[in-house]
């Protein structure tokens, strides 16, 4: 469209008229477009109606209307096209063209000589939408199917889609940030994929360094649904604000793989620092995600995952990640139900006294946390913490077939610990401490406040060491007096220490003394105390067959931490 300015002369005239005259004129009807979304390009026109309000007949060309596109003025023709009488109106016809993609804010509207500002002004949004294969390549020109940056395909990806799209990226390094909003026309078949060209994450890395909680970000996902985004390396340095992606506005059906997100090493345990932030709020429930074979390194937390209380975030799998060397915490989430976190690698040399490996908090419905791995290494803290989840007596929440490892932290320990959980399942795990302290490490501690419904927890086909000096295991008196566990049996512990096992403020040296001070509540007649033997201090793998068939069969888990079909015995 031609660009037109008002010249002086006329402006003057204007002027001068509307001081004689009381003019109003408005829009009285938008006629065009209908249709404001175009596949690859767009062609229509602006067709509007106008009318005199006023008492006095309004003359030809005595007034300008505009047309501005997002915030340019691109076109101004004089209007009325002919003399209008009081409430006589008169149609203004205007070629609409957009040949890139991305989204439009179209505002038309009369020029402020107008008597009155009502109906003087119509907005609306065109959408050139995308569809097929495209590249971002700085070394190719721009075209309609290659981006030379990307934050010109996250403008374009703004005007969302008619078809599926794959976007490949060319190798190279990108200093750069960028948000993906939500669009219109994205959905399960018109989805969006975002990969590097070689399908090696290692090939494109993006990275950028954000300087406030305003931009803490490379890659912002606003809303937007059905996006795959592999094969990357994303990488923050800033030493206060690290997150790598952030994500809110209820984005909901992605899939973030085959990443690799690199954060500062840093000792802070400030959410600014994590690398892969999902904000708290009632409008950011980021929904029906997978986040699988990614690497993580860095940060405070590697994923922090923040619901709502009223309405939680749903269906999230988080599974064959690994995290490396985060200060804080691996995995967090907060107000998450019917959600998986499976085979997991969790690597960590924090000094941090209050490591958290895997902190799961207030969730219910269907919850699994199996086959996760945790080496933890001069950190103290909780390793796998679940705490106020919610299963139901026929879907029970479940922590199987993890591996924990702790060593050389000397603060409190406790390396898994259920507290205030209902329907909870805890089995087939094997946990071993080498550090903490006499009193404060401890390979389980089950914990139950005093007041609330938290009731039937199960602790069955685990193994428990400590050769740190601490605990095998410890029950608070708490979680006995209110019948917080419903089932503890099957389980093999062993501890180098003065005392194999604690309730409430009673220390136990061994299995005999254990098993008669649990005599009363049903629990652990079976169970043994053992050295398992394991092949090596990073093995789960044991040696001592005598821990063969203490096990006993346990419904829906046929496997164990390896994959290999289980034989209901400690193999």
């Amino acid at each position: 469209m031609k660009n037109k300015t008002l010249p002086l002369l006329a402006f003057l005239f204007l002027l001068i008229n509307e001081c004689m005259f009381a003019q109003n004129l408005s829009i009285s009807q938008l006629l065009s477009p209908t249709n404001y979304f175009g596949c690859i390009s767009y062609n229509d026109s602006l067709v509007i109606e106008i009318q005199n309000n006023s008492t006095d007949t309004i003359h030809q060309d005595s007034t300008w209307f505009y047309i501005d596109i997002n915030n340019t003025i691109v076109d101004s023709i004089s209007i009325p096209q002919r003399d209008l009488a009081t409430n006589e109106k008169d149609t203004i016809n205007i070629p609409l063209s957009f040949g890139n993609y991305g989204k439009y804010v179209v505002m038309a509207y009369l020029n402020a000589l107008d008597s009155s500002d009502i109906g003087d002004t119509i907005n609306f949004n065109i959408y050139v939408q995308l569809s097929g294969n495209y590249t971002v390549n700085p070394s190719l020109p721009a075209s309609m199917t290659n981006f030379i940056s990307l934050s010109e395909m996250a403008k374009a990806l703004e005007g969302g889609a008619c078809g599926p799209i794959t976007i490949q990226i060319a190798s190279g390094l990108y200093n750069e940030q960028f948000i993906l909003w939500d669009a219109p026309g994205i959905n399960i078949n018109n989805n969006i994929t975002i990969t590097s060209e070689e399908n090696n994450a290692d090939s494109v890395i993006i990275s950028y360094n954000p300087s406030n909680n305003t931009n803490n970000y490379i890659i912002g996902i606003r809303g937007l649904d059905y996006l795959t985004l592999e094969h990357l390396t994303l990488q923050n340095n800033s030493s206060s604000y690290g997150h790598v992606i952030t994500i809110d506005s209820s984005s909901t059906h992605n899939n973030y793989q085959y990443l690799k997100l690199i954060g500062n090493q840093t000792t802070s345990t400030s959410i600014d620092m994590a690398l892969l932030y999902s904000s708290a709020g009632i409008n950011t429930l980021d929904s029906m995600s997978n986040y699988s074979n990614n690497i993580l390194i860095g940060g405070s937390y590697a994923m922090y995952l923040y619901g709502n209380n009223l309405n939680h975030e749903k269906y999230v799998n988080i599974k064959n990640n690994k995290f490396v060397n985060q200060y804080n915490c691996g995995i967090f989430t907060y107000y998450l139900s019917d959600f998986s976190i499976d085979s997991n690698i969790i690597v960590t040399n924090s000094n941090n006294s209050n490591f958290n490996g895997i902190y799961a908090r207030y969730g219910k419905g269907n919850i699994k946390f199996s086959r996760n791995q945790i080496f933890a290494t001069n950190a103290s803290g909780d390793f796998i913490y679940v705490r106020d989840l919610e299963g139901e007596i026929n879907n029970p929440i479940i922590v199987d077939n993890n591996f924990i490892i702790q060593d050389g932290g000397t603060a409190t320990v406790r390396a898994l610990y259920p507290y205030n959980c209902k329907y909870l399942d805890i089995v087939y795990n094997t946990i071993k401490v080498f550090g903490g302290s006499s009193t404060g490490g401890r390979a389980i501690y089950i914990n139950k406040s005093f007041g609330g419904d938290y009731n039937n927890l199960k602790v069955l086909n685990n193994i428990f060491v400590n050769t740190g000096g601490g605990y095998a295991i410890e029950i608070s008196a708490t979680a006995l007096s209110k019948s917080y566990l419903s089932f503890l049996n099957n389980n093999v512990y062993y501890s180098t220490g003065q005392y194999l096992g604690k309730t409430g403020i009673t220390n136990y040296a061994n299995i005999s003394q254990w098993q008669s001070a649990m005599s009363s509540y049903g629990f652990d007649t079976q169970s043994i105390s053992y050295d398992p033997q394991f092949m090596n201090d990073s093995s789960f793998v044991f040696t001592n067959i005598g821990l063969d068939n203490i096990a006993i069969p346990y419904s829906g888990i046929n496997y164990d931490i390896t994959g290999n079909i289980l034989l209901h015995h400690r193999s």
